[in-house]
């Protein structure tokens, strides 16, 4: 008698332990997985994730003298940032065509836990690939050029790239459609130009002060100042400085988005109903 009521005293305390944060956690990191596991190997996420840096970074490195060192900033910082924008812009418009939206959401899951388990499976992917290519460079590198502790600082600043650049794929992916070319068609309006006054191109250090205001509207222009900080210490701003814009930027992102998927939420729930679903 008294083994039963420890038992059903037991099962009692073991429910109360989870809570419905807990349960909320357990959702996120399971959309985490299935967005890891079903867009990796999309076209869009490959093209726009893999193969549009690399050809990008081949046409700038051919017929160039390039060090080193500008070949590691570069590669590095467009692999960072090009991954990160890859899963993140695709997986809201699929699910809506799919009709598998109004599903999650119904499970039930707010919009916010369905933003946050693309951003966190987004930044996975482009972490690793990013400390893939990090790790492959290292050989080809002087002796003695990145330190253990730069190699931390540098590790820091790639995964604050990664989550910073899925955010900014999820912002877009707010316009209400499902079509993923609408959306990478927008996301690479966005992207270029933010590519271009970075300082992977040029060095920041050259521009002119009216030139160097248009920087800070680069998130990549930190990333960037970071792996120049480490390699040859030419960087314009101070790690902390660097690292700190990154959050920043994240923060503020991460807010607008949230605003931003709620206004259009509906218009997109709407969207999906009314189109039978396509392959």
């Amino acid at each position: 008698m008294n083994s039963k009521i420890l038992t059903k005293t037991s099962l009692k305390t073991k429910k109360s332990i989870i809570s419905p944060q807990h349960i909320r956690i357990k959702r996120i990191l399971a959309l985490t997985q299935k967005n890891i596991t079903l867009y990796i190997k999309k076209g869009p996420v490959i093209v726009f994730g893999l193969l549009f840096p690399f050809f990008i970074a081949l046409s700038w490195i051919i017929g160039r003298n390039l060090s080193v060192y500008q070949v590691f900033v570069g590669i590095l910082s467009m692999t960072s940032f090009f991954t990160a924008t890859a899963i993140s812009p695709v997986v809201i418009p699929i699910e809506t065509r799919e009709k598998s939206l109004e599903r999650i959401l119904s499970s039930p899951l707010r919009i916010s836990d369905i933003i946050l388990g693309i951003i966190i499976g987004s930044s996975i992917y482009a972490f690793l690939v990013s400390m893939f290519v990090f790790v492959v460079f290292l050989p080809f590198l002087p002796a003695g050029t990145i330190t253990f502790i730069e190699s931390l600082e540098v590790i820091l600043g790639i995964f604050l790239m990664s989550i910073l650049g899925s955010v900014m794929g999820v912002l877009v992916s707010a316009l209400p459609t499902d079509m993923t070319s609408n959306v990478m068609v927008l996301m690479n309006l966005i992207k270029f130009p933010l590519l271009f006054i970075s300082g992977i191109f040029f060095s920041i250090s050259n521009m002119t002060p009216v030139g160097r205001i248009f920087v800070h509207f680069s998130p990549i222009t930190y990333i960037v100042d970071i792996l120049w900080n480490i390699t040859t210490s030419q960087n314009v701003f101070s790690i902390w400085f660097d690292l700190g814009m990154l959050l920043v930027w994240i923060i503020v992102l991460y807010f607008v988005t949230q605003k931003i998927h709620q206004i259009t939420l509906q218009k997109r729930i709407s969207l999906g109903g009314k189109r039978p679903a396509r392959d």
